[in-house]
């Protein structure tokens, strides 16, 4: 249990953007530039009340039928921002739905199968004609289609809408919001197959805020700020949004990305303002640090106020810890704590954090304040992890045949993921992250494999130039494993920067270079269970309409050997095939 008490200033989102918007009109909620690239258009709490609750009034109007949701399917925007607390005063679930799934899709499989769940009336877009042929797919003719820019026949326009004259209608609406129904429906990322709904009720979001703020000591009002990039149709970027409309604090949208290349957004923005709290996938950093270390100007103004760094979705390797706290020492004179947080789309996303000032990697923390987590003992080192709290979702919509299961005798959400105490004997040290239990296999020696764990050590062994990895070998003698290269890294080891992925994984210097990197993992680790035999490059990038990557873009391991099943096989069959290289020994 944790030892941090939680209190909840407010009943819902909405109370939050009132209280805000009397006590500091003037403040900038949340930024944006405007047009992409442009200078920053800022919206305070002030100017946010207002044109949420005249867009709440537009929903009141639209007498929407009991049981609707407004999908929202464009990505992060200021408007997003105000249509998602609009359609909250009007009592409307709002669901934000990954953009991947309208506009990389080819076929709309993962809209298609979502949308029933969603039962939209309304559906939000960014771009009225660049969204419309999704919308069109899908069958829901009845609902209404609101665009902010290049408005189609048909559509309604989001800036009309925001004219609309606020009646005490609005009023009485939010006074009749009940925290414990349905206010967001977000969605799993279908790593595990099709995408789940989650229900999330007013005090789920609010715990989700409130657990963070009170665990990472920020209660005071108006101090917290935050430059984001994180989708909000994902838990993470959703908290985020929250964390800001919930401290009183200010949120600016980050159109940069930790790809190579759009990284260059984020740089500019973090030239331009300093922020207490950073946080950002593990992808991000090595890009962020490499930056650093050449402009001492960015490297200033970076850490000015900077306190708390943060990551999620996957390890931070230790080389990068090194280098970012050297950094820190030569630019503040001490190092910068480096939180972690633990949780799921069904649990909010709490669970555990790490508060405490570590330089360890892998580790998930200890329990959030408001969470209570269980460990249920493996058969090895290992524990099952299940988490309790007000946070976590009551179950997932329709889907009786699951809700049934995954709750223990306790009430415990049992998350399928594993934990190992960082040291056996002190708990409060914390618990770090073993796996994913799904995703654990046998080899013919009935020893399993943890992929979880074993695939970031892949990973970390064979950087910069592997990007991904799938482990294969459930029921055979050992393991062989799939990769992706990272393109950006391979070009400029290579030396040729417009290569194609095709040219690169038939490069000498590259394959030797990753067989090298396997051979040292399998040096440390030479298990059968832990060491890889065989490896194989893939000239085409995981798919997402055959299941392959999430909508966060982490791969799905079963996705992916079921769908290129033939090399899975050839990783496995006696012969020569010039694509499956054998690793030597070092």
């Amino acid at each position: 249990s944790p030892r941090l008490k939680l209190e909840l200033r407010e009943p819902h989102l909405p109370a939050y953007l009132k209280r805000h918007a009397h006590a500091r009109p003037d403040v900038c909620w949340i930024a944006q530039r405007r047009p992409k690239g442009g200078d920053w258009q800022e919206v305070t709490f002030g100017e946010a009340n207002d044109t949420v609750d005249r867009l709440t009034q537009s929903i009141l109007d639209m007498q929407l039928p009991a049981g609707k949701a407004i999908a929202i399917l464009s990505e992060n925007s200021t408007e997003h921002a105000l249509m998602l607390l609009a359609g909250m005063q009007a009592r409307v679930p709002v669901s934000p739905i990954s953009v991947a799934y309208s506009l990389k899709s080819r076929d709309y499989s993962r809209l298609k199968e979502i949308m029933p769940v969603v039962n939209p009336g309304v559906f939000f877009v960014q771009n009225g004609a660049l969204f419309s042929k999704a919308i069109a797919a899908l069958g829901f003719d009845d609902a209404k289609v609101i665009a902010v820019d290049n408005v189609q026949p048909g559509q309604i326009s989001y800036r009309e809408l925001t004219e609309t004259v606020a009646t005490d209608a609005v009023e009485r609406s939010i006074s009749l919001i009940e925290p414990d129904a349905t206010a967001r429906i977000m969605f799993t990322s279908g790593s595990t197959g099709t995408p789940k709904g989650v229900p999330q009720t007013q005090t789920n979001i609010v715990v989700s805020c409130e657990t963070n703020l009170v665990t990472n000591g920020d209660l005071e009002e108006g101090v917290f700020s935050r430059l984001d990039w994180t989708p909000w149709n994902h838990v993470m970027g959703a908290t985020g949004l929250g964390l800001s409309l919930v401290s009183g604090g200010t949120i600016r949208i980050d159109d940069g990305r930790p790809v190579p290349g759009l990284f260059n957004e984020t740089i500019r923005n973090l030239k331009e303002n300093s922020y207490k709290t950073f946080v950002t996938v593990p992808a991000a950093y090595p890009m962020l640090i490499d930056a650093l270390e050449n402009d001492d100007e960015l490297a200033k103004m970076f850490f000015a106020e900077l306190q708390v760094i943060g990551y999620g979705g996957a390890a931070l390797p230790s080389d990068i810890v090194k280098k970012f706290q050297a950094l820190a020492i030569k630019y503040t004179g001490c190092k910068i704590s480096i939180g972690c947080g633990y949780g799921a789309t069904e649990t909010g996303p709490g669970g555990a954090f790490i508060y405490w000032s570590t330089d360890k990697t892998g580790l998930i923390g200890l329990p959030h304040a408001g969470f209570d987590l269980k460990l249920v003992p493996l058969h090895d080192d290992r524990y099952e992890v299940r988490i309790r709290g007000a946070g976590v979702m009551t179950g997932y919509i329709g889907r009786e045949d699951l809700n049934s299961k995954i709750f223990d005798e306790d009430g415990f959400y049992k998350i399928e993921d594993t934990v190992r105490l960082a040291d056996p004997d002190d708990i409060m040290e914390g618990l770090a992250f073993a796996g994913r239990l799904s995703e654990e296999f046998k080899l013919t020696t009935g020893t399993f494999v943890l992929v979880g764990g074993l695939r970031l050590k892949m990973v970390a062994a064979t950087a910069p130039l592997i990007s991904d990895i799938v482990i294969c070998g459930e029921n055979q003698a050992d393991i062989a494993v799939l990769a992706w290269l990272n393109i950006e890294a391979a070009r400029k080891f290579a030396g040729k920067p417009d290569a194609s992925l095709v040219e690169l994984n038939t490069h000498p210097g590259i394959i030797e270079k990753v067989s090298q990197g396997f051979a040292a993992h399998n040096k440390n680790n030479p298990g059968l269970s832990t060491s890889v035999k065989r490896f194989m490059l893939l000239d085409e990038p995981p798919s997402i309409d055959h299941n392959e990557i999430t909508d966060k873009g982490s791969i799905n391991q079963r996705g992916v050997q079921v769908r290129r099943e033939a090399d899975v096989k050839a990783l496995y069959q006696q012969g020569e095939n010039s694509r499956v290289i054998t690793v030597a020994k070092i």
